[in-house]
């Protein structure tokens, strides 16, 4: 439910609270990880896409993809080689459309997709996706159901963040629930049903 520290857990996953804000361990492939920001939590493959998303409307999709670090030759933008590398990266999350084209023309279900397909760009091991149905409609949803099913099966960890339970049992092959920032259980979600995850 709202408030029960889901999204400030996977702020402190994302870097976003940088070590010293925030009290445990977080461990990628059994090392513990000190992340002193987002990028450096994205260097070690955790990307988190937000409820909010951080895109630059005014902006091809090929530059969003990029932000920051954009392929250059010679101390140049390189944008016939930004715009090759988006092609195949969004090719795979079903973006049929000019990486040329304006971010603010695209629909909100087609701008989660360039987010995930920049997470891939990233070589991302943990994908966290905070609450991405929000403001989806259903078709919406089932596109980018498919595209998280499609990321885990290339061995990508999707954390999945929302309090629509059906959504949850639907997409999730676990289950973790939190309830005023406290770890209530962690159980596989073939053996749970909604009425099992509320009590």
């Amino acid at each position: 439910e709202n408030g029960a520290g889901k999204s400030t857990l996977m702020k402190v996953l994302a870097g976003v609270y940088p070590h010293g804000e925030y009290t445990g361990v977080i461990r990628l492939d059994g090392q513990e990880q000190r992340f002193s920001g987002v990028a450096d939590a994205e260097a070690s493959g955790i990307v988190m896409i937000p409820q909010e998303m951080n895109m630059v409307d005014d902006r091809s999709i090929a530059e969003n993809l990029f932000l920051n670090r954009v392929p250059s030759k010679r101390g140049l933008v390189d944008e016939k080689e930004m715009f090759s590398l988006a092609e195949q990266y969004l090719a795979p999350v079903g973006i049929d459309v000019s990486p040329t084209m304006l971010v603010g023309e695209l629909g909100t279900a087609q701008k989660q997709m360039v987010a995930i397909a920049s997470a891939l760009s990233k070589r991302v091991k943990v994908l966290i996706l905070d609450e991405p149905t929000a403001t989806l409609s259903g078709h919406e949803s089932e596109l980018l159901f498919e595209q998280i099913a499609r990321v885990s099966s290339q061995g990508i960890a999707c954390l999945y963040i929302s309090h629509r339970l059906e959504e949850v049992l639907r997409i999730s092959d676990t289950v973790t629930v939190l309830r005023d920032g406290e770890l209530v259980d962690t159980e596989p979600s073939s053996g749970l049903s909604e009425r099992r995850i509320v009590e």
